[in-house]
């Protein structure tokens, strides 16, 4: 007959013991959650992106923001009436409440 252990406080029962070789924590930690990114921060980060624009003059480099804006000037010179009207209105969003211009 097996001599039985007693069964207590730091004397868990043999059963409930952790096998030899078997983690105590098999899954492990649980990893940290990815950031959530919001739109407005996802938009300024890819706008604010540098590239490389070719042009009459060579290579200039710029943010996309700015070589959007040139974009959308230049339609606008050209007569093409929904980027006036667009450039007007980034125009005005970026005018201060005192008439003076943001610097973006």
């Amino acid at each position: 007959m097996t001599a039985k252990r007693p069964v207590g406080y730091r004397k868990p029962p043999k059963a409930s013991q952790f096998k030899k070789g078997q983690s105590g924590n098999p899954k492990g930690r649980p990893g940290r959650q990815q950031a959530v990114l919001s739109p407005a921060f996802i938009f300024r980060k890819v706008a604010n992106e540098l590239i490389s624009v070719e042009g009459e003059g060579g290579s200039q480099t710029m943010t996309r923001f700015e070589a959007l804006l040139r974009q959308i000037h230049t339609m606008a010179l050209n007569r093409d009436p929904s980027a006036a009207r667009l450039l007007d209105q980034l125009r005005k969003m970026c005018l201060r409440d005192d008439g003076s211009h943001l610097l973006i």
